[in-house]
């Protein structure tokens, strides 16, 4: 036995404004986020700034300390953890080129990939490349490349 459902206009209104406002809000979501933080941002900070309004200094001038001595911790931290940062890059620049000796080189793994499905051979271009101190060489068409790497 079918039941008739009426759907008054209210309900229509209520279901379009409803969707109208969750796509406002979509649109305005990075300037919600902002608010969002600032309100943490503020809620974190007022006990701070209560206790140096109790010693009779202004709401202003409190509020200016509170951000001097953020500011002064994390330049402090960042201050400190700059030589670490620094050696560790240095590290990195003297050991990078040994580190990418060890993977084979993009026409090398092209070479073998054509070596293993049989295209070798059939490529109208030669280039050689250097892998721990080997070198291989590689005779695959731009073409077989493309083919090789998208099928990998």
């Amino acid at each position: 036995m079918p039941r008739k459902i009426d759907i008054s206009h209210k309900t229509v209104f209520f279901i379009g404004a409803f969707i109208l406002s969750l796509w406002i809000i979509y649109l305005i979501r990075d300037l919600l986020i902002i608010l969002f933080m600032g309100l943490i941002l503020m809620s974190a900070l007022q006990p701070l700034v209560n206790v140096l309004t109790k010693l009779k200094l202004p709401k202003a001038l409190s509020i200016g300390i509170t951000y001097i001595i953020i500011i002064a911790v994390l330049a402090a931290i960042l201050v400190s953890s700059l030589p670490a940062f620094i050696e560790q890059t240095n590290k990195l620049i003297v050991t990078l080129p040994r580190l990418t000796a060890r993977f084979p080189q993009p026409a090398c793994l092209a070479r073998r990939a054509a070596r293993t499905t049989g295209l070798e051979g059939r490529g109208r271009w030669t280039r050689r490349c250097n892998v721990d101190s080997r070198h291989c060489s590689s005779r695959v068409s731009p073409q077989e490349t493309t083919l090789l790497v998208a099928s990998n």
